[in-house]
């Protein structure tokens, strides 16, 4: 039988014998190969009324056109919800509405039907109500607007938090504060925070005249200034051995009585003021005569006297005496004068 023009042909296979004895069910109908049979019979010969019901309600989809170019189409009866438009699409849910949150949909990743070129960046299309990205995306790449960070460097605006180590083969310039509140006691420096809630920490600051080592719990400890002077806050101690003191002494494993003032006190300065035989007698508060030796000798023997003999080094004779008709004895001691907080010493030696 003929069919009317359409954009396919469909091929139709006419009823054999067998099937006009089997006549008609809802799941198939029979195609007499004789009009004149179909004329001469009653409709139930060939189709049945489910059929005709199915018919009478058949709706040809809109993009049957556009299903029909495709190599494989897969349809299936889907219940829908919502109001299909340009601004939805189809999903198990029914129709959605574009969030413009970066949906995928074919309006932007395949605007132009082609295999092709779907998701070719180039290619790709927005609109007011499809981003390709995220409202979430978009607010971190804003971020950035007026940066621009490249492998061969750049600038960044803003403040930039780091997690882990930052590794510098060269250098860190600067002319503003290091520090992560961003504020300090002075205008340039450098902030070290020790427990991370700013209990403890160290600043190093330029304040213009100095450089100033400065802890939180005790104040500037250190201060370099432009004339070459330094300044410490407390004692300074060299290896645990030496000890610089506010107050002028020194103290050392070298002192034996402890420290310098010990050994000298403030006695020097009075004696270089007071010349006076009583300032100079503070000096020494004591005198004695340590030691003693004898020397026996026989007057004119060999042409000698008693001070051709020798005697230890700084003593001098304390006696003479005769024994006999024959022997004579000269006595010999040291004088010792004792200076306070450092002892008894020679007068000298020869």
């Amino acid at each position: 039988m003929a069919v009317p023009y359409h954009t396919h042909n469909f091929e139709i296979p006419t009823a054999t014998k067998q099937d006009m004895v089997a006549r008609a069910s809802n799941e198939k109908v029979v195609t007499p190969s004789v009009l004149g049979t179909a004329a001469t019979a009653d409709t139930s010969e060939f189709a049945t009324a489910e059929q005709g019901k199915k018919a009478d309600s058949a709706i040809q989809a809109e993009n049957l056109g556009t299903l029909a170019r495709k190599n494989k189409v897969n349809l299936a009866e889907i219940e829908t919800n919502g109001i299909p438009s340009s601004t939805t699409f189809l999903s198990g849910n029914g129709w959605q509405t574009l969030s413009g949150g970066g949906d995928m949909t074919i309006a932007i990743y395949d605007p132009s039907h082609k295999k092709a070129d779907t998701f070719d960046m180039g290619n790709m299309k927005e609109a007011a109500n499809a981003k390709i990205m995220s409202a979430d995306e978009r607010k971190k790449i804003a971020n950035l607007d007026n940066a621009f960070l490249s492998r061969s460097g750049g600038s960044l605006n803003g403040n930039l938090t780091i997690n882990g180590s930052l590794n510098c083969t060269k250098s860190i310039q600067t002319n503003g504060w290091f520090n992560t509140k961003g504020t300090g006691s002075y205008d340039i420096g450098i902030h070290f925070d020790f427990s991370g809630d700013g209990e403890c920490y160290s600043d190093f600051v330029f304040t213009g005249k100095s450089l100033n080592i400065y802890l939180n719990k005790f104040g500037d400890v250190a201060e370099f200034y432009d004339n070459g002077t330094t300044r410490f806050a407390d004692s300074i101690n060299i290896q645990d051995k030496t000890y610089w003191q506010p107050d002028g002494n020194i103290r050392g494993e070298c002192w034996t009585r402890g420290s310098l003032y010990n050994h000298i006190e403030d006695r020097a300065c009075k004696y270089a003021s007071d010349l006076s035989l009583a300032a100079q007698n503070k000096c020494v508060t004591d005198a004695r005569f340590a030691g003693y030796g004898e020397f026996a000798f026989t007057p004119g023997e060999g042409g000698k006297s008693a001070f051709d003999n020798p005697v230890p080094s700084g003593y001098v004779m304390t006696g003479l005496w005769k024994i006999n008709s024959q022997w004579e004895v000269i006595s010999y001691s040291q004088p010792q004068v004792y200076i306070a907080n450092r002892g008894w010493f020679a007068l000298g030696g020869w």
